[in-house]
């Protein structure tokens, strides 16, 4: 019995159509080129990784490990990020926090302690 998944936008189509023409041309052992890789990793910005892995019958498991893959990689250059805190001067404070294996320290000068903690729980939250 088929799993009815909703209808295909557009945007879902064409990339369905790229994904059909690599099926079709493609010899056994072939890897599923990056190009391909990274417009499924696009819709899932917009739909859920399960719709996306039935409508270009992809493994949920290796969308997944795509999409954290790019996450991680746009973790690691992010090396400094300035924010300026709004309001007036406070004594500072730095506050550590590790997640995923990467450590990120918190320096502010001029904001209070809660301000900083806010920002830093704010970082330190999951994304959907």
């Amino acid at each position: 019995m088929a799993i009815h998944i909703g209808p295909r936008p557009p945007e879902v189509r064409e990339v369905q159509k790229r994904f059909t023409s690599w099926r079709r041309t493609k010899r056994g052992g072939d890897k599923i080129p990056l190009s391909l890789w990274a417009a499924a990793v696009k819709l899932c910005r917009v739909h859920s990784v399960h719709r996306v892995s039935r409508w270009l019958r992809l493994s949920d498991a290796a969308l997944r490990e795509r999409i954290e893959h790019r996450s991680k990689r746009r973790l690691r250059r992010a090396r400094f990020v300035e924010y300026s805190m709004p309001g007036s001067p406070g004594v500072g404070a730095e506050y550590e926090l590790e997640r995923h294996g990467t450590a990120v320290k918190i320096r502010v000068r001029g904001a209070a302690v809660a301000d900083v903690a806010a920002l830093a729980k704010l970082l330190g939250s999951e994304q959907p």
